[in-house]
């Protein structure tokens, strides 16, 4: 329980007392689970930097093989990372699941660069939320952290790209409520942004689900097709050789009459 109470000296505007009470008890919860297993640990003595996160896995290279000590600069950082993707790692506390994503998007957001090496822990659990989610809360709160940590880490995102991509079609598709689907296109953004050098590679998956959307959009304020459209227009330089595709989608909307105004004229531009 110690290592949670580093979570509150992380310092970085983590102040919700929420999300705080909600790892408290999960990680009581938890600590119950685990007999024989040791649930304090000495401030003064050395964390080791691989650090076992279940109970009967292999150990996982969390902190990259380095020992580190309090006086490490991100050391609270990596105590509260570690306490929490063992919460999202037991099944049995996923009511808390969501509780932890928000305060992990949010400490390896701040920690920038310094957070690559956690990745290979984090994504493959944040990714593996939404398929298991029994309500669009925790989905979208994955989208809204994912798309923080591909704004923050970029190309550091690229071995994760097929999740990313399979996530975002999930989210596109007609029976997704139209907030899920602004937000699986406002993660697409930041996806192709992050791998613009590589765009060509990636837009082609992209492209169906999005010009399919312009079909299905039956929102009234239409904000999922604004955003397609905004996304279009972003990245135009790199879908010269996808232009026969999406210039017939952006004339039908403009020829459907029931289609606002200002989403004709948008689509114009």
């Amino acid at each position: 329980m110690r290592a949670l109470g580093g979570v509150g000296a992380v310092a970085r505007g983590i102040e919700s007392s929420n999300w705080r009470h909600g790892i408290t008890a999960a990680a009581e919860s938890l600590a119950s689970r685990e007999s024989g297993a040791t649930a304090a640990f000495d401030r003064n003595q050395t964390v080791a930097a691989r650090t076992s996160l279940a109970q009967d896995g292999p150990t996982i290279n969390l902190l990259s093989g380095e020992e580190v000590t309090a006086s490490h600069p991100h050391y609270y950082s990596y105590v509260a990372v570690a306490a929490m993707v063992r919460i999202l790692r037991e099944p049995t506390l996923s009511p808390y699941h969501l509780t932890v994503v928000r305060p992990i998007g949010t400490i390896v957001a701040s920690l920038g660069h310094a957070a690559v090496h956690l990745l290979p822990t984090i994504m493959p659990l944040l990714l593996g939320i939404p398929s298991s989610a029994d309500s669009d809360e925790r989905c979208r709160a994955v989208l809204i952290e994912l798309t923080r940590l591909v704004r923050v880490l970029s190309l550091h995102v690229r071995p994760y790209s097929d999740g990313i991509l399979e996530l975002i079609n999930l989210q596109l598709d007609d029976a997704a409520t139209p907030p899920m689907q602004v937000l699986a296109v406002r993660l697409a953004a930041e996806f192709c942004a992050a791998l613009r050098t590589e765009l060509v590679d990636h837009l082609p998956p992209l492209l169906p689900p999005l010009l399919a959307l312009l079909h299905c959009d039956r929102s009234d304020d239409r904000l999922p097709t604004r955003h397609i459209i905004r996304f279009l227009s972003t990245f135009c330089d790199a879908l010269s050789d996808h232009l026969c595709f999406v210039v017939p989608e952006l004339l039908w909307l403009c020829s459907v009459s029931e289609t606002p105004i200002f989403v004709r004229t948008r689509s114009t531009r």
